[in-house]
Parts: structure tokens; sequence; C-alpha cells
């Protein structure tokens, strides 16, 4: 046995050293380091979408849908009065028509957005709808007298059809514009 090495001279000396040999390990972290920056990289991808998605602004028509089905509800749960529930269809269709036109319709009177309607290009049903719509609030809201449940519902319902006949108008423009 040889002192200096404190190794026995019958074992092969490749083996051992092959077995305290860190070169593969050395050889392999460049591999290492590139698979675990592509996974950091595809997991932040993964999550910049997701934030993106969560946060990407919604069509103005997919907003005010929403808001009129909790809306809905709302009516359905009797919870609220009704001039209470006029106020907030009114804000609704304030915020669709801010959104929409780009106009500032929450700090517009009702007769103010009815003369912003009677100005821009738009159909004749969808400004009388409008008209009544808003006529029908101000009736409930200040006027003082009990609207049936249905009138509100009918409302409600008339908002809908407008926002899907505003949304089909202007992609109709949009598709003339593009020819």
């Amino acid at each position: 046995m040889d002192l200096n090495n404190n190794l026995p001279n019958d074992i092969d000396y490749g083996d051992y050293y092959k077995a305290l040999d860190v070169s593969f390990y050395e050889s392999n972290l460049g591999i290492i380091t590139i698979i675990f920056f592509t996974i950091f990289i595809f997991i932040a991808t993964l999550l910049l979408c997701y934030l993106f998605l969560k946060f990407k602004r919604s069509s103005p028509e997919y907003i005010a849908k929403k808001e009129l089905d909790k809306l809905t509800k709302e009516i359905n749960n009797n919870k609220n009065t009704i001039d209470y529930l006029y106020f907030k269809l009114t804000e609704i269709l304030k915020r669709y028509i801010c959104k929409r036109y780009g106009v500032n319709s929450l700090a517009m009177t009702d007769s103010e957005l009815i003369n912003y309607f009677e100005t821009i290009n738009c159909t004749q049903e969808i400004k009388y709808n409008i008209k009544l719509l808003i006529k029908n609030a101000q009736d409930a809201k200040f006027a003082f007298f009990q609207v049936a449940k249905e009138s509100l519902e009918y409302d409600v319902s008339n908002t809908i059809l407008l926002i899907n006949n505003v949304s089909k108008l202007s992609k109709n423009i949009v598709d003339h514009k593009q020819i």
C-alpha cells in the first residue's frame, strides 16, 4: 500500500478518479442553465399572457350587457326601489355612450344627451329608443309616481336591443369605410 496516496496498489485508478471527477457536472451545467432559463421564460410568457387577457379592455357592448344582467338580477330580487333601478339603468346607458362615442355623457343632463343624439349620425329608431328610455327614466326618477316593474324590465330589454343595434350600426360603418 502506498502511504502517499492512501490507495491500495491493486485498485484501478481510473475508476477511483471517475468517482471523484466532477467534470461531468461541470460540462452539463450549461445545458441545465439553458433548460431552467427556458422554463423561466415560458412561465413568464404565460404569466404575461394571463395578465394581458385579464386586464384587456372589453368592448363597451360587453361591459354594458354584463351590467344590464346584474341590473336584471337586482330587479328580480326586489331589493331596491324602481327609481333607484332607473338611476342605475341611465348610468349604465351613459357609461356605454361615453365608452362607445368618446363623449363625456356622464356629465350631461338627460336633455343634453337627447340633443347629442340628434346631432350624430345614427338611425331614427335608435334616437327614438333613447328618447323613450330617458323619458321613462325621468318619469320614474323625478315625477314621483309609481312605475310598474314590468315597465322597468321592458326598458332594460329595450336598452339591450339598443346596444345591439348601435354595435351593428357601428360595424356596418366600419365595413363601408374599409371598402
